[in-house]
């Protein structure tokens, strides 16, 4: 703007910077990423690595120190790491210390499963900056996100130092292992941005609003929203139902059986000579009928509440107007509607089954003595 009027003869006027068109502000810049993979997390195995930074045409810009290190809800190790190397091993080789106190390694990642899971994410060290040994006056940032974690977590700001001391450490906690979780730390890596900083411009910082913290400030990861939890807590108990449906089919084949070994035995008493067996046998006919009908009764009656209780579930729904505390009231609900719902009909099969079998058992008992 200036130069134009200069040219044409106009006296020049200085702009400030917010109003200037042509003024870029001084912003970080994002010089490479590096990645440390999860899976030794899913066997509750230590990592320690040292990671290539690459820039973005596969230049090194710096190599960087990080560790993975599975850990107790209160942040404790299950194994020492970061004793003096005389501590370590007696072959020097290795790269972690010699253990102290217990360790927990799984075989089988899926015993996890349903458990609390916490691990630390340890950024040590960034050597050889490149971006650093160009200018002194810089600094750098590391930025990265865990599964789930709303937003991205930056280290804290370090300046006019090519190999910076980071000692970041993060811890993460899911209090309920999912699947989904598992699989994520067995195929998945931590990405690991590296970011410049220059004279003049704003330091990268974590907006935590949106991220779940307990209150030791470690970040929960791995937790369903009401809508998930109750589709879970749905699915399991539909799993019960439909087992539950399949012993009352199962039953309903028993009870055909019953019908056809009642309708035999009735042709064999008929067939009998004997004025006394036959006497017998007319009083044994009514009072196992009896006894299976009393019972067939007993079921289909409670089968009418189990049927009210299936309706209700059919017609409980949320308000459209449900804000979140709303949406938890709601999925409380349900669940305690479809657990009376699993505990009622669970309890009227159960009662039949033990019925028909006291039944037939009788029925046997009496045919093998006057048969």
């Amino acid at each position: 703007m200036c130069c134009y009027q200069r040219v044409e003869g106009l006296p020049a006027v200085v702009l400030p910077r917010d109003k200037d068109p042509f003024w870029d502000p001084v912003e970080p810049l994002l010089l490479g990423t590096a990645h440390i993979w999860l899976q030794s997390l899913a066997f509750r195995i230590p990592l320690e690595e040292q990671l290539e930074v690459l820039g973005s045409e596969g230049t090194e810009e710096a190599i960087l120190q990080a560790q993975l290190i599975p850990c107790t809800s209160t942040g404790l190790y299950d194994t020492y790491f970061s004793c003096k190397l005389t501590e370590r091993c007696v072959f020097k080789k290795c790269i972690f210390p010699v253990h102290w106190g217990r360790t927990d390694i799984l075989i089988d990642p899926s015993e996890v499963l349903g458990r609390r899971l916490d691990f630390q994410l340890v950024l040590d060290q960034c050597c050889g900056v490149r971006w650093i040994r160009e200018a002194r006056n810089r600094g750098i940032q590391i930025g990265f996100r865990v599964f789930d974690c709303g937003e991205l977590l930056y280290t804290p700001a370090v300046w006019h130092n090519i190999n910076p001391l980071l000692d970041h450490r993060v811890q993460f906690t899911s209090l309920q292992t999912s699947q989904r979780l598992l699989d994520y730390l067995q195929s998945s890596a931590v990405v690991l941005e590296l970011w410049g900083l220059q004279e003049g411009c704003s330091v990268l910082s974590s907006s935590l609003g949106a991220v779940r913290m307990t209150a030791e400030g470690v970040f929960i990861i791995d937790m369903l929203d009401p809508s998930q939890a109750a589709l879970s807590d749905s699915a399991e108990l539909s799993c019960s139902v439909r087992a539950l449906q399949q012993d009352l089919e199962k039953l309903k084949s028993l009870n055909e059986s019953l019908r056809k070994e009642n309708h035999s035995l009735r042709e064999q008493l008929n067939t009998v000579k004997n004025g006394g067996d036959g006497v017998r046998g007319r009083s044994l006919r009514p009072s196992c009928d009896a006894e299976f009908a009393r019972a067939l009764k007993v079921f289909y009656h409670s089968m009418t509440s189990v049927r009210g209780q299936l309706q209700r579930l059919r017609r409980h729904r949320p308000s459209e107007e449900s804000d979140l505390l709303g949406l938890r009231l709601f999925v409380d609900e349900q669940s305690r509607l479809l657990r009376d719902f699993s505990e009622q009909l669970e309890d009227s099969v159960s009662t039949l089954k033990q019925d028909i079998a006291a039944i037939v058992r009788r029925k046997r008992e009496r045919s093998g003595i006057w048969s």
